[in-house]
C-alpha cells in the first residue's frame, strides 16, 4: 500500500477530503492527519510516508515551510498542495520548490483522484504486472489525447486530410464523440501578460485555464476540446441546439472564473472572442476565424471582456478598393525624396487614417490594415530594389498583429517593421548587423524557452529563411547551434553552484531530457556535466 499523509487545519475540508479519495481504488492507505506544518514533519518522521497532501496556509508553519523543511531533513515524498484562488502566486512558488502538483479550493473529486492516481503510478513497481498494464493505459491515453489535439488544431486552422472524412470515421480515429445534427461553439482567449512570465509560472497558470474549462463543461455537453496555442486559449464545444443557451450560460460563468483567476496578477489581461455556431465539422475553421476576428476588436475597444460575433454581424464594411487605391497613390507621392524620420511620421498618420475609417467596423480593423500594409510593403521593396521577401515579410508581420492588445502597441510593431524599407540612406550592412545583435539578445535573454527559428525571425521581423541565411553569414553559426551554445555557456555558470542537481541545470537552460543535455554538454566542453563541476570546484576550471 502507498501511504498518504493529509495536512489541513480546517476541520470540514480535511473531511472532504478523506470522503473524496479513493483510498482502495488507488491502493492508498492513509498514513495520518495533521493540522498543522509542525505536526506534519513530526509524523512524516514517524510514518514515513509516500505522498503528502498539504494546504499552504495553516497556523505555525504553512505547507511551503513544510516542504522546505522536509527537504532538508531529507524526507522523501511526493507533495501535492492545496490553494485558493488568492494563494495562487504561493502554488507558483510551490511548484518551484518540487511539489508534483496543485488542486485549486473548492476542491474537485475527480481531479483530486487523477492527480493521485498520476502519482500512485510512478511510485509502483515497474515490476508489477497491474501498474505496466495501467502504465500502458496511460501512454494510450496520452497518445490518444495528443491525436484529439492535432484534430482539434486541423479542425480549427483547416485541412485537407479531413474533407473526405465520415463524422464517423472521424470520431474511431480521433476518440472523440461528435454527434450528428449538433452544433460547434468556438472561442479563442488572449492572455495578455503572460509573455514575460518564467516558463514554470507560465505553464502553471494556463493549465489551470484548461482545468477550469474541463471542470465547468463537465457533463454540460456532448463533446469538449480545449488547448494552449502561441499565449491563446482555444475551445471547441459540441452541443445539441437545444442546450445552446445553458452552454452559453456556462460559458459566461468560465469566463467570470478566468477574470477572478487573473485578478490575483498584476498586468494580466483576457480577452474572449467567439464565433457563430457550425453545423458540420467543415465549417468550424470558418466559425474559428470569425471568432479570430472579432477578438481584434480589443485593439479599438479594449481588453478584458467578451466579443462576440453576432454582436458585429452588420459591421463588416471594409475599405472600399477605390478608396484603397486612391489611398496608395497618396502615401506613395508623399513618401518620395522624403528623409528617414520623415517617412515615418508620414506612414504613421496614413496607418492612423486606416484606424479612424476602422471604428466605424472594428472587426474590419485588421483587414484593413493588412490590405494597405500589403500594398505599402510591396511599393517600397520594389521602389528601392530590395531583394527581401515582400511576401514573407508581410505574412511575419500578419501573424504579429493578432497578437496586439493595443492601438500603439499596434502602430510600433507596423512602424518598426517597415521603417527600415523607407530609410532610403541606411546602410544595408549596418541594418544587418544591428539585426542579428537584436536576435542575438533575444537568444541570450530567452534561451531557457523552446527556441525556434520561426519565433526569432519573427521577433526581428524577418522570413525565418532569410534569417536563416543572414543569422549564419553575420555570426558564422547556424541559429541552433548557436542556441546550444549560449544554453552551454549558462550551464557552466549554474553548475559552480553545489546547490543545484545535473537535472535542474538541464531543465534551466531548456533541456527536459537530462541525457540528451548531458550528451550536447560533453560536445561542446570535452566534459559531461558532473565532470565539469568536479574540475571545477577543485580550481582547475
Amino acid at each position: 500500500m502507498i501511504k498518504l499523509l493529509l495536512v489541513e487545519d480546517e476541520i470540514g475540508i480535511m473531511a472532504l477530503l478523506k470522503n473524496l479519495i479513493q483510498f482502495q481504488k488507488l491502493g492508498l492507505e492513509l498514513a495520518g492527519t495533521a493540522s498543522t506544518g509542525r505536526e506534519a514533519l513530526e509524523l512524516m518522521k514517524e510514518t514515513d510516508p509516500d505522498i503528502v497532501i498539504t494546504d499552504i496556509c495553516m497556523p505555525q508553519m504553512g505547507g511551503l515551510e513544510l516542504i522546505e523543511a522536509a527537504k532538508e531533513q531529507n524526507l522523501k515524498a511526493k507533495y501535492v498542495i492545496v490553494s485558493g484562488y488568492s494563494q495562487f502566486d504561493y502554488a507558483v512558488t510551490a511548484i518551484k520548490l518540487g511539489v508534483e502538483d496543485y488542486l485549486l479550493k473548492p476542491i474537485n473529486e475527480a481531479e483530486l483522484n487523477e492527480v493521485l492516481e498520476k502519482l500512485t503510478l510512478n511510485i509502483q513497481s515497474a515490476n508489477d504486472a497491474a501498474y505496466s498494464l495501467k502504465r500502458m493505459n496511460t501512454r494510450i491515453k496520452n497518445q490518444r489525447k495528443k491525436l484529439r489535439k492535432r484534430l482539434f488544431l486541423d479542425l480549427l486552422f483547416g485541412s485537407r486530410s479531413l474533407e473526405a472524412r465520415t463524422l464517423k470515421e472521424i470520431n474511431g480515429d480521433y476518440g472523440y464523440g461528435f454527434q450528428e445534427e449538433t452544433v460547434f461553439l468556438v472561442g479563442i482567449v488572449r492572455i495578455d501578460g503572460v509573455q514575460d512570465w518564467n516558463l514554470v509560472a507560465k505553464k502553471t497558470f494556463l493549465e489551470q485555464l484548461a482545468r477550469i474549462f474541463s471542470r465547468e463543461t463537465a457533463g454540460r455537453c456532448l463533446e469538449k476540446e480545449a488547448c494552449i496555442y502561441n499565449d491563446f486559449f482555444l475551445y471547441l464545444i459540441n452541443v445539441s441546439p437545444d442546450k445552446l443557451p445553458e452552454i452559453r450560460e456556462r460559458i459566461n460563468e468560465i469566463w467570470r472564473i478566468f477574470k477572478r483567476l487573473a485578478g490575483n496578477y498584476e498586468n494580466l489581461r483576457l480577452t474572449m472572442g467567439c464565433g457563430y455556431p457550425a453545423d458540420a465539422p467543415g465549417k468550424i475553421e470558418k466559425a474559428f476565424q470569425l471568432a479570430k476576428k472579432v477578438l481584434s476588436c480589443r485593439i479599438l475597444e479594449g481588453c478584458g471582456k467578451i466579443y462576440r460575433a453576432e454582436e458585429y454581424a452588420s459591421a463588416e464594411n471594409g475599405l472600399t478598393e477605390q478608396l484603397l487605391v486612391k489611398s496608395r497613390l497618396k502615401i506613395q507621392t508623399e513618401l518620395q525624396n522624403k528623409r528617414p524620420e520623415e517617412c515615418r511620421q508620414k506612414i504613421r498618420e496614413y496607418l492612423e487614417w486606416v484606424i479612424q475609417v476602422s471604428r466605424q467596423s472594428p472587426l474590419m480593423l485588421l483587414e484593413n490594415l493588412e490590405k494597405s500594409i500589403y500594398y505599402l510593403i510591396s511599393d517600397m521593396s520594389w521602389q528601392k530594389g530590395l531583394k527581401e521577401d515582400a511576401e514573407g515579410a508581410f505574412r511575419q508581420m500578419k501573424d504579429s498583429m493578432e497578437r496586439c492588445s493595443g492601438k500603439e502597441e499596434l502602430l510600433d510593431l507596423i512602424l518598426e517593421r517597415i521603417s527600415g524599407l523607407s530609410a532610403s540612406g541606411e546602410d544595408s550592412r549596418e541594418k544587418d548587423v544591428r539585426t542579428i545583435a537584436r536576435a542575438k539578445d533575444y537568444i541570450w535573454t530567452h534561451y531557457q524557452e523552446n527556441l525556434r527559428l520561426e519565433d526569432v525571425a519573427e521577433q526581428v521581423y524577418l522570413t525565418p529563411g532569410y534569417f536563416g541565411v543572414l543569422f549564419k553569414k553575420e555570426t558564422g553559426t547556424a541559429f541552433s547551434a548557436y542556441v546550444i551554445q549560449v544554453r552551454v555557456e549558462k550551464a557552466k555558470e549554474l553548475l559552480r553552484d553545489p546547490r543545484r542537481n545535473i537535472s535542474e541545470v538541464a531543465y534551466a537552460v531548456g533541456y527536459q531530457d537530462v541525457r540528451h543535455f548531458s550528451r550536447l554538454f560533453k560536445e561542446y566542453v570535452g566534459l559531461v556535466p558532473k565532470e565539469y563541476r568536479k574540475l571545477h570546484g577543485s580550481g582547475l576550471f
